[in-house]
């Protein structure tokens, strides 16, 4: 698998998303402070998990996206967020399920069950 590198508009974008998957889960733990911290680090972010990384909306979400593949990363990168802690809450699912549905998803991982 190739990781292709978002730009920082990208990567801030992304993050913003992955965390309201995260806040919908509970507090954040070990796990997703690492996972953040390397998504920021690898992406050239200018910003870590912070109260700086403010709820995105769908709509926002895709228009920083316009690579079809990086798109797809991005989206794979939102699962892993969301089961970093453990397994996700319907609350996520349905989050999750909202965030891509821009993307042309008409079904995520973590929505599947509700």
């Amino acid at each position: 698998m190739q990781f292709l590198h978002p730009n920082p508009t990208q990567a801030l974008a992304g993050l913003r998303a992955m965390r309201m998957l995260r806040e919908a889960h509970g507090a954040f733990g070990a796990a997703t402070r690492n996972l953040f911290g390397c998504c920021a680090k690898a992406s050239c972010a200018p910003t870590t998990i912070s109260t700086r990384l403010i709820p995105i909306t769908p709509e926002e979400l895709a228009n920083a996206f316009d690579d079809p593949a990086l798109a797809r990363q991005f989206a794979q990168g939102m699962t892993v967020a969301s089961l970093a802690e453990g397994p996700p809450t319907e609350t996520q699912g349905r989050l999750d399920f909202e965030l891509l549905v821009p993307f042309g998803k008409t079904e995520t991982p973590l929505a599947r069950n509700w």
